[in-house]
């Protein structure tokens, strides 16, 4: 799950062995397997190759089920909501960007209760675990037994603080390259997706939809009710600043990757 925190630093499988198809657990004519679920039942579903046509489908995981669709089909979905994010080229990027680091501004130094609330915790933690450890070796108060049952807790609670707290601390001086980036990205969406790698697919996958998307078989259209907060911001903005604002019910989250780097190796065609 991807949280406002992972902004500072991103089912089963499909088993069938018969001789009409095989599984493929990482094909670059696949890059959708496991990453899309059925819109009504919620099962994953998995490409295969037909060998026969030598055609790749993507089969609902779900017992019983018949939802098949072909690769092409289903990819062709997936750029449709791709493009829907999408902000418009023409739009004035100073204008965006001011906006874009405001609301990020916003967000993270909304944290600032929460990191307070953090540091205390862990100061609490931190001396509990100064005292445990006085009375077993100073005052003899507790017996080793005691001790080592709750020393790990302690310490696998501090870990945790601290790791939380590192986690809200923003570096804002990156701000600006951040912004730059997520612009970029978020005009070229589905122009990168169509013309990446499989490695560059499933990145761009996972930064946009943190958790998947959803395929509506019946409609033959593909759905999300969750896209990483920069995305969902910037095509506000772009449907903003034409008139036709789209009012998306994507719920607000906020991805690493378009600050710490996307994993996407060099873009090499024209973007």
């Amino acid at each position: 799950i991807v949280s406002k925190t992972d902004f500072l630093k991103i089912n089963k499988r499909l088993n069938d062995h018969t001789s009409t198809y095989t599984s493929y657990k990482k094909d670059e004519n696949l890059p959708l397997n496991k990453f899309v679920k059925g819109f009504e039942c919620g099962h994953t579903y998995s490409g295969y190759l037909v060998k026969k046509k030598g055609l790749y489908y993507y089969k609902n995981n779900r017992k019983g089920s018949r939802e098949n669709i072909s690769a092409k089909k289903l990819h062709q979905s997936f750029i449709v909501l791709l493009e829907e994010i999408e902000i418009r080229k023409d739009l004035p990027e100073a204008v965006l960007g001011l906006a874009l680091k405001d609301k990020i501004r916003e967000l993270l130094m909304g944290d600032s209760d929460a990191q307070a609330i953090t540091a205390k915790r862990l100061q609490e933690v931190e001396a509990q675990l100064k005292n445990l450890k006085r009375k077993y070796i100073v005052l003899n108060e507790i017996t080793k037994e005691d001790y080592e049952e709750f020393k790990p807790e302690l310490e696998a609670e501090r870990t945790e603080l601290i790791q939380k707290s590192q986690n809200m601390v923003f570096d804002f001086s990156n701000l600006d390259q951040a912004v730059e980036k997520a612009i970029h990205l978020a005009k070229n969406l589905s122009l990168m997706w169509s013309k990446g790698t499989y490695q560059t697919k499933r990145a761009i996958q996972d930064m946009v939809f943190p958790e998947g998307i959803l395929y509506d078989f019946k409609n033959g259209v593909s759905r999300t009710n969750r896209v990483n907060l920069i995305f969902d911001i910037t095509s506000s903005l772009s449907s903003a600043f034409d008139g036709n604002k789209k009012g998306t019910n994507f719920k607000y989250e906020v991805c690493p990757s378009v600050v710490a780097g996307t994993g996407l190796e060099p873009v090499t065609f024209g973007l």
